[in-house]
């Protein structure tokens, strides 16, 4: 089967779906509505990768690549992802709605454990935001809450795979 390769308009919604927390295979449904259901897997797990959805990501952040950022900029780039995330989730499956009392528990305490992290961000007598990111990236527990339901990393798609994506 070939995957057809996203409009430029849909690499440009799937951009600012992915930016703001959306899963790829919700933000896929969202951006080409009109897939058959045989295609909407390979697209979500395929087109995040795409050139031009990645181009599209990296105008979003004010033209800065991941290795572009500071160690700040990721910080911060990595929360907002995580708290749109976690809004979407709740918006898109209330847990008093679904049933899913573990979800909202886990996003609960993830909440709960940046909000602690925060409180020293007002603190007089330094820079209590740079104290934060510092404290973020060395807190193992919001590490582990972080990479929850990502796929762990898979070995580098071969040429051959790529190309069977059109662009």
């Amino acid at each position: 089967m070939t995957i057809p390769g996203p409009t430029k308009e849909q690499a440009e919604t799937l951009a600012q779906l992915l930016e703001a927390g959306v899963p790829a295979a919700d933000a896929v449904d969202i951006a080409a509505p009109a897939l058959r259901d045989e295609e909407r897997q390979a697209c979500a797990e395929r087109w995040p990768d795409v050139q031009a959805v990645r181009d599209a990501r990296i105008r979003l952040n004010d033209g800065k690549t991941w290795l572009a950022m500071t160690q700040g900029e990721r910080i911060a780039y990595t929360l907002r992802v995580a708290y749109n995330a976690m809004a979407y989730a709740v918006w898109a499956s209330p847990p008093g709605v679904s049933g899913e009392k573990a979800r909202l528990d886990r996003i609960l305490g993830f909440v709960d454990r940046l909000e602690k992290r925060a409180a020293g961000v007002a603190q007089p007598g330094g820079d209590g935001w740079t104290a934060f990111l510092e404290g973020i990236a060395k807190d193992q527990k919001l590490a582990q809450a972080l990479a929850v339901g990502k796929k762990p990393a898979s070995a580098p798609r071969h040429e051959a795979e790529r190309d069977e994506v059109v662009q």
